[in-house]
């Protein structure tokens, strides 16, 4: 049963002392008998300290202002099952006469005051009374006014940070264009400063999850460095004769990338693996026969046969290899 702020039934009851387990039974059967969802209760005659039980499982919870001095006086309030209240603030009294509390209800805030006013001064009690109420009031209300301002200003915060690291962004997209505009690069012509944005998010999003990736994963560092032999061509004048080969060295240890490394291809690690076999021989000796890699030396249409004449010179004898260079500056130390 969902219970909605116009079926609350409140009902107020001057006790005149419930310390007798039988007149506690017998009230909180009255109370339910009522169908009450909140019971006001004065004059509990409860000593502060040494309060009896009173509460069932149709009123499980229950607010308390017991006397110090005896047992006299003293207020309540008892709360239904059934009643949704998200508890806010309590407000008791040690001379036992008021119990305040203060809760939502759905999504409503409400304030329950329980008062036992004295037969004698009642207007200067009442008075002295609506004060702390009053009092209470305000101090909450001061300190949602506080959290709303601590909200805002770090809301405040969030969108000012957002904006620095849009512009960050911006500049950058700039310059950006503004290099590629000076050194004649085609750069897309529909690539406007959102979808470079959207780049950069995409780019982090996937450099991210490979982070969390590789920390889930406990694998043991390669310290050692690859050699990378790629094919770099410069097309300046049609000629595809204008062919480079570059040795790369890179260090794989700690490099994260955002992009998956390009494999390399059959043509090149024949190269590589020839190179290196070149290097480990002497200075002289025959090429590396079949024997030696059961693969063998297979070569595209892009390239030509690096066979020796009969001197010794090879028609690529201009070309530098960095890897059978380093070996000899070895040999001769």
């Amino acid at each position: 049963m969902t219970l909605i702020p116009a079926s609350l039934t409140i009902l107020s009851l001057n006790a005149r002392g419930l310390n007798k387990p039988e007149k506690r039974a017998t009230a909180l059967r009255d109370f339910h008998s009522a169908s009450a969802s909140i019971v006001y209760l004065q004059e509990t005659h409860f000593k502060e300290g040494s309060r009896p039980k009173l509460h069932d499982h149709r009123y499980p919870t229950g607010y308390f202002s017991d006397y110090h001095g005896g047992k006299a006086r003293g207020t309540a309030i008892l709360l239904h099952k059934r009643v949704p209240l998200q508890e806010m603030g309590v407000q008791t009294d040690r001379e036992g006469r008021f119990v305040f509390l203060k809760g939502t209800i759905a999504g409503q805030i409400y304030t329950f005051a329980n008062i036992y006013v004295p037969n004698q001064r009642h207007y200067r009690f009442l008075s002295r009374t609506f004060r702390k109420l009053q009092l209470a009031l305000q101090e909450e209300k001061l300190k949602l006014e506080e959290e709303a301002l601590y909200a805002a200003q770090r809301e405040a915060a969030r969108a000012a940070t957002k904006r620095k690291l849009l512009e960050q962004h911006r500049l950058q997209w700039l310059k950006q264009r503004a290099q590629a505009f000076k050194s004649g690069e085609n750069m897309k012509g529909s690539e406007d400063f959102e979808s470079y944005l959207q780049n950069v998010k995409s780019q982090y999003e996937v450099f991210r999850s490979s982070r969390l990736s590789s920390d889930a994963n406990i694998l043991t560092p390669n310290t050692e460095s690859s050699c990378d032999l790629t094919n770099k061509t410069k097309s300046t004048s049609g000629n595809d004769d204008n062919t480079s080969l570059d040795l790369e060295w890179e260090d794989e240890e700690g490099i994260n990338r955002l992009i998956p490394m390009r494999e390399r291809s059959k043509t090149e690690e024949d190269i590589l693996r020839a190179a290196l076999t070149y290097s480990r021989k002497k200075p002289g000796s025959h090429a590396a026969s079949a024997s030696d890699d059961s693969n063998g030396l297979e070569w595209e249409n892009d390239f030509v046969s690096a066979e020796m004449d009969d001197n010794g010179n090879s028609e690529y004898a201009g070309f530098v290899n960095p890897v059978t260079e380093q070996s000899a500056e070895h040999q001769d130390r």
